[in-house]
Order: C-alpha cells, then sequence, then structure tokens
C-alpha cells in the first residue's frame, strides 16, 4: 500500500483470527464476487450509450431549463466514441479463455495428481 495515506488504514500486524478472517474475507470477496458483479455486467448497461454515456457534449442544464428531446441528443457522444465505450465494456463483460469455475461442478474440481 505504499503511496496511499497512512497505508490505506491497513494494519501493520494481524494479532487475532477473527481480524485474520475479516481482511481474508475482504479480500476475497473484492477478487472475486465484487470482481465479478462489477466486470461481467458492463455490456447489458454500458452497451447502449444513452443508458450510460461515457462523456456528455453539453453542459449540465441549469435548474430552471427545461431539458428536450433534442438537448439530450446533442449531449450523447459521436458515434466513435460510443463504440469505444461499447467495445471497452463488451471486452471487460467477456470470460477469460483460461478461467476455471471452481464451482460449476464438482467432478472437475479435482487437482490433476488426485485423479
Amino acid at each position: 500500500f505504499k503511496g496511499y495515506p497512512n497505508n490505506a488504514n491497513f494494519p501493520k500486524s494481524i494479532s487475532t483470527k477473527e481480524k485474520l478472517a475479516e481482511y481474508l474475507t475482504a479480500i476475497l470477496v473484492n477478487i472475486s464476487t465484487f470482481h465479478t458483479a462489477v466486470n461481467f455486467q458492463t455490456f447489458t448497461s454500458y452497451g447502449f450509450s444513452p443508458n450510460a454515456p461515457s462523456c456528455v457534449l453539453q453542459p449540465p442544464p441549469k435548474q430552471e431549463e427545461s431539458v428536450t428531446l433534442e438537448r439530450v441528443f446533442d449531449s450523447l457522444p459521436v458515434k466513435e466514441i460510443a463504440f469505444i465505450s461499447m467495445n471497452v465494456s463488451y471486452n471487460l463483460g467477456q470470460y477469460s479463455p483460461i478461467e476455471k469455475f471452481y464451482l460449476s461442478s464438482p467432478g472437475e474440481n479435482k487437482r490433476r495428481d488426485d485423479r
């Protein structure tokens, strides 16, 4: 955690099993469940630019301004930027060809030397 103030509040030592379990749980959730939830649904949400545009070309409207459909369309990114955003979200949502799903079928979870 070099470069983060106060080492990102990570302790220099962990003195109890309960604290070790807490930190390991947080790490495992962040590298598995959280990562999956964030990345594997990106194309569903961001694949259509009006759902979540990667940039807007107009300033936000003032409180008293009325927002027209024309203003919304003028705010959307150009097609080249929208395509790049779609492509990035699509690729982030793909499974790796070398990925192994350990909980999908118990018979495949054995190590090679256990067979």
